[in-house]
């Protein structure tokens, strides 16, 4: 939890904690301030649990459209948290997951920005949400990344988010126009271009 403070500011709720199960289910829930893990949870579900606090209890999304922004962010705190403890950076399991899923691969056939009720917690809404993030951080650069996380969970705390709104907040503290950025990770049901544009 410091650790996630140090990535997104101050933890928004005044106390924390968690509860595991005995049901043997293999599900996790990132319930605000006491997430619940399966006994078999390890230390990479508990990093995505509690990047819900933030992403999801504390900033909701205001429609079930943008889920991405919650499964997205919590994903790709996972290797955060491994590249900063002694594992691969994120910029390499981005390329290595890039790679592995080929043109064509059905992984790229969804829209991550409005999957559609029927795939609201598909793999690639939280995959390809977490490359989306990545690769906006090597596009933009550390820096401007790590001031729109925490701009994002400061100014929205409480409150409810949307794709459209972070898109624009990303343009805001970057400085850049990033329309073909996002319409190539979130919005288009097809694998972006191997460029720098695109993070890659």
């Amino acid at each position: 939890m410091a650790w996630e403070e140090t990535q997104f500011g101050d933890y928004p709720f005044s106390s924390t904690g968690g509860l595991v199960t005995g049901t043997g289910r293999g599900f996790s829930l990132e319930d605000a301030s006491r997430p619940t893990y399966s006994a078999s949870a390890g230390l990479s579900t508990m990093v995505h649990e509690l990047a819900h606090q933030w992403f999801g209890d504390s900033v909701s999304v205001h429609h079930w459209a943008d889920v991405w922004l919650n499964e997205g962010f919590a994903t790709y705190m996972e290797h955060r948290w491994t590249e900063t403890h002694g594992g691969p950076a994120t910029s390499r399991w981005l390329r290595e997951a890039y790679d592995s899923n080929a043109a064509g691969s059905s992984f790229w056939d969804l829209v991550v920005a409005d999957p559609g009720p029927r795939h609201l917690f598909d793999w690639p809404v939280y995959e390809r949400g977490g490359m989306t993030l990545a690769a906006l951080r090597n596009r933009i650069g550390d820096r401007a990344f790590g001031d729109v996380l925490r701009r994002w969970t400061a100014e929205r705390r409480y409150g409810h988010g949307t794709t459209d709104a972070f898109e624009s907040l990303a343009e805001s503290v970057s400085g850049e126009d990033l329309t073909s950025f996002f319409d190539a990770w979130v919005h288009e049901p097809e694998r972006p271009a191997d460029i720098p544009e695109n993070g890659l």
